[in-house]
């Protein structure tokens, strides 16, 4: 058999498997409706599915929050520390005037 077109001309048919009865989808009637139970059981699975990951995605927060507070600390231990390696006490005082002078007492 040749597989290449006659030139000009329109290829040959695709040969198509024969039609099984199997293969038919089922009339809308006979499908089976769903309970009631099957939607409320889907529901609290999903509810229970959110709250399990909110709780595992608090443990990063939970790590987060905990390094942020650490670094705030530090942060203030290390202004203190430089506070008090620059400069001890200090001391602020004007411009004094100095004008000597003798003072005699009279008794």
């Amino acid at each position: 058999m040749n597989q290449n077109p006659p030139p000009g001309g329109t290829p040959p048919p695709i040969p198509r498997p024969p039609h099984h009865p199997s293969s038919t989808s089922i009339p809308p009637q006979f499908v089976p409706a769903h309970t009631g139970t099957a939607p409320r059981q889907s529901i609290s699975l999903k509810i229970l599915f959110i709250v399990l990951l909110s709780l595992l995605l608090l443990i990063p927060d939970m790590i987060i929050y905990s390094l942020n507070d650490e670094r705030a600390d530090r942060q203030k231990e290390t202004t203190q520390e430089i506070s008090k390696s620059w400069s001890g006490p200090q001391l602020l005082s004007g411009p004094i005037i100095s004008i000597p002078y003798i003072t005699t007492m009279i008794r």
